[in-house]
């Protein structure tokens, strides 16, 4: 039996794909989970640090002298600006609005910008 060269070639191409496909397969069953160092290692000097997307809508922040609110959506403009004066805060308020403090609703943050104005 003579086999044409079109024949030839196509068997080829299907042996390859075929082998392609054992060796992918066989690659994703024997893959090695990963190591996982202890936080603390003494091996290598290694920092972790995770950074995690609020899932708030508001975060109100100290912005230059102001005390504002952003969208947690638009960080680069604020939402509103308050004429609270920071002169006003203690040193404990100071410091967690320069963190930012997390809202989730319109009525969190008047109860908060009320707080700060009393």
């Amino acid at each position: 039996m003579k086999l044409s060269a079109k024949s030839i070639v196509l068997s080829a191409a299907l042996l390859s794909a075929a082998f392609s496909a054992v060796i992918t397969l066989n690659a994703s069953k024997n893959r090695e989970k990963p190591a996982v160092l202890p936080v603390n290692t003494t091996e290598a000097n290694i920092s972790v640090t995770t950074v995690s997307v609020p899932e708030h809508q508001y975060v109100a922040k100290i912005w230059g002298d102001s005390l504002v609110i952003f969208a947690t959506s638009d960080m680069k403009e604020p939402y509103y600006i308050s004429n609270i004066s920071l002169y006003s805060l203690t040193n404990e308020d100071y410091k967690t609005l320069k963190d930012g403090i997390y809202l989730d609703s319109h009525e969190d943050i008047s109860r908060l910008l009320e707080d700060f104005e009393s």
